[in-house]
C-alpha cells in the first residue's frame, strides 16, 4: 500500500494528474493504435464498438505474420 502524500483539498484549486489518481484510484492502459513489426507482442485496440451508447474498448495484441510475394518477404501486422 502506498503512503499517500498530505495535501489540503481546500487549499488546492488543481491536482496534478498523480495527485487526482492517487486519490481516486486509476487504471492506466498504454495501447497501441497501429501495429508495425517494432510493437510485435504489446497490447493495442482491438476494434472500439458501442454498446447502450457507450463505447467500449476491447484489447488484443500486436501480431506480425510474414508472408512471401515472389522474390520478397512482407511483414503484415495486425491486432488480434
Amino acid at each position: 500500500m502506498k503512503k499517500l502524500k498530505r495535501f489540503v483539498l481546500n487549499d488546492s484549486r488543481v491536482l496534478s494528474h498523480e495527485e487526482l489518481s492517487l486519490v481516486e484510484g486509476s487504471l492506466s492502459l498504454n495501447l497501441v493504435d497501429n501495429c508495425s513489426e517494432a510493437t510485435k507482442g504489446q497490447a493495442c485496440v482491438l476494434s472500439c464498438p458501442y454498446t447502450n451508447e457507450h463505447s467500449c474498448i476491447c484489447i488484443g495484441y500486436c501480431q506480425v505474420e510474414y508472408k512471401q510475394q515472389g522474390s520478397k518477404i512482407i511483414a503484415i501486422s495486425s491486432c488480434v
